[in-house]
């Protein structure tokens, strides 16, 4: 399991959601805007199938394309449809024919896929979806797919917080298996608001622009937030079930696990220097699950001199990690440690709210003495 802080999260959503934007502008036909247009004729968004391949060298896969309307309903044809190699290079792996046959020509690496931006063109505007495809050496039969979590995992998810799901290509009976299988998952209409997943990035071609193309959702209407295969990220707490379908040898396979979305089991208290002002910045109000470990943080510049600690309402319920907090005591409130001390961490098990008072100890005006107070919802 690969968890990133909020602080990551946040830089990696940011990331995304300006790369969303740049392709997802309005566009159209000498100005014309989408919404302007017949939403029953419009294109709105198009899904290639299949989307995850699994191919031995010599084999062939055709690609469909199918469109929907802005209305949502099916559209029976396309002006013109381009089948491109994302990565130039991949050339040397697989070709694809204008109409959509893949050949594979040589295996890929682990974790380096060839993939393939489909671009479908109607009424002067353009949408685009992507296939991922696996090369092996050769083939083997009798191949399942699981995506279920391992011995050492759960079907558990945390807000703003991302997760591997570690696909499982093989013959349970023969041992054979395609090494470290990356597949694109897929979630139902009612579930695509509770979990992210992962969404193409297009690069443009010499006759259509980036803000020209816009995504396929990956999950009806879901807000597209992971950038990586394999990967899903929690958005809102509730179950929700993920979805893998894969072409593996020709033969279509699928799986599918209910997951349930928690509040985070971690959580982050941190004190630094605020941006251009001489005072405090922290992390006021955090949400976790009940059994989080939060890490209280000192990121003082060493040259204040000071040190900090944190007193809770409830000094009871901060009770001792796993393993035992190396900095600021073990238990109940934070006495003060300086960032060459390393964080303090404390466990919440009981549902609450607690808050907290950090007080700045000794250094250097204007920081010495200074308070902030914050609350940790135990859900």
């Amino acid at each position: 399991m690969m968890h990133t802080t909020t602080t990551a999260r946040a830089r990696h959503v940011t990331s995304s959601f300006l790369g969303l934007t740049l392709l997802a502008g309005c566009m159209g036909d000498k100005g014309t805007e989408p919404s302007l247009r017949d939403a029953a004729t419009t294109i709105g968004s198009v899904r290639v199938a299949p989307s995850n391949i699994i191919m031995a060298v010599g084999d062939t896969v055709s690609l469909h394309l199918s469109g929907r309307s802005l209305a949502g309903a099916p559209l029976a044809s396309f002006d013109s449809v381009q089948y491109l190699l994302q990565n130039g290079a991949d050339s040397l792996r697989a070709t694809v024919s204008p109409s959509g046959i893949v050949t594979a020509v040589a295996p890929t690496t682990p974790n380096r896929l060839v993939q393939i931006q489909i671009i479908a063109f109607r009424d002067g505007l353009a949408r685009a979806d992507q296939a991922n495809i696996q090369i092996t050496a050769s083939r083997f039969s009798g191949a399942t797919l699981s995506i279920h979590p391992g011995p050492s995992d759960s079907a558990r998810v945390a807000t703003n917080w991302d997760k591997i799901v570690t696909p499982v290509v093989a013959n349970p009976l023969t041992g054979e298996a395609v090494p470290s299988p990356n597949l694109r998952f897929e979630f139902g209409p009612g579930d695509s608001t509770k979990l992210g997943c992962y969404a193409p990035m297009f690069i443009p071609t010499k006759t259509l622009a980036a803000n020209q193309l816009q995504l396929s959702d990956c999950g009806a209407g879901s807000d597209n937030v992971v950038t990586q295969l394999n990967h899903i990220m929690g958005l809102k707490v509730g179950t929700a079930w993920v979805y893998a379908t894969a072409s593996v040898y020709g033969v279509t396979l699928r799986d599918s696990v209910q997951y349930t979305v928690t509040y985070p089991f971690r959580g982050y208290v941190q004190v630094f220097p605020a941006v251009l002002k001489a005072s405090l910045g922290t992390w006021d109000t955090v949400t976790v699950q009940h059994g989080a470990t939060i890490t209280f943080a000192d990121w003082l510049p060493p040259a204040v001199g000071a040190t900090v600690g944190w007193d809770f309402s409830d000094p009871t319920a901060a009770t001792a990690a796993n393993p035992p907090s190396a900095a600021g005591g073990v238990s109940g409130n934070i006495t003060p440690i300086t960032a060459e001390e390393g964080q303090a961490t404390r466990l919440f098990a009981t549902p609450g709210s607690y808050t907290w008072m950090m007080t700045v100890h000794g250094g250097m005006a204007p920081f010495t003495g200074q308070t902030l107070q914050g609350v940790i919802i135990v859900k």
